[in-house]
């Protein structure tokens, strides 16, 4: 306890001002690792989530979501240390904070340049890979594949649109492409594409002899916007969180010294 008393006074009106920024950016740091956690979560394990990476074959956005997912299980533990380091004045607890906070910021970074790519290339492949996976694997038998149906089926029952791109007429051309369409029986759009799938109208909708009860609008633009939502949100928290361990480290340092 005399050791203690005596570090506090040793500490001067910088040391004081240090230690306080560093408390208060801890709890900053503890609300943003939360933040990470619940959110990285939510992207990665949410249904709408999962069914648009399985209709654009690609998971690179959940990829950068578990990165977070885990920075901000590991920035939760770390701003428990940094309390304690500055609560204790403890050079050993300051130094192991610095050292995991440069560690997590990495871990950030990386996981915002993934949702910064998945930003920057949406316009060039989500159609892309959109019409590669109706084409080829929707209705498809192959193990493995059954995910792109169910895919496809839960985005145009829910976003309410059919096929990639245009109105119904280019759907049930687009469809009329596909794998599926081989075995579907003379049907042109399948049951999710139907506004209305009660016996009177679904025979109509999914002859395509009726284009009035197909979805008019294509999911490609639906599926756009939930892939740069989903990256926006990802790489805004992760400057969010990275600018606040920022200064974390630059306080910790400072603090560090002032215990010399």
């Amino acid at each position: 306890m005399g050791d203690k008393i005596k570090i506090e006074k040793e500490l001067g009106c910088g040391g004081k001002c240090c230690k306080l920024l560093l408390y208060s950016f801890n709890v900053l740091f503890l609300i943003g690792g939360l933040t990470l956690l619940v959110v990285g979560l939510w992207v990665a394990v949410s249904q709408p989530s999962n069914q648009v990476a399985n209709i654009i074959e690609t998971n690179l956005y959940k990829a950068a979501a578990y990165i977070l997912f885990i920075a901000g299980t590991c920035v939760v533990a770390i701003s428990l240390i940094g309390c304690c380091g500055t609560k204790f004045e403890s050079r050993c607890l300051l130094g192991t904070y610095f050292v995991f906070l440069l560690f997590v910021f990495i871990l950030e970074l990386i996981a915002g340049i993934i949702a910064l790519a998945c930003y920057t290339q949406a316009e060039g492949f989500i159609k892309g890979n959109m019409e590669d996976s109706l084409k080829m694997h929707y209705g498809s038998k192959e193990a493995g594949k059954g995910n792109i149906t169910e895919g496809w089926d839960y985005v145009q029952n829910n976003f309410k649109c059919c096929g990639v791109d245009g109105n119904a007429t280019v759907a049930i051309a687009t469809y009329s492409m596909s794998e599926w369409f081989k075995g579907s029986g003379g049907e042109k759009v399948p049951d999710s594409c139907c506004k209305n799938n009660d016996v009177a109208n679904r025979d109509a909708c999914v002859s395509g002899s009726d284009t009035t009860l197909i979805y008019d609008m294509g999911c490609y633009q639906v599926i756009r916007d939930k892939v740069i939502q989903y990256a926006t949100i990802l790489a805004g928290l992760g400057i969010a969180v990275c600018t606040i361990q920022i200064f974390g480290m630059i306080f910790a340092c400072c603090l560090f010294r002032q215990l010399i």
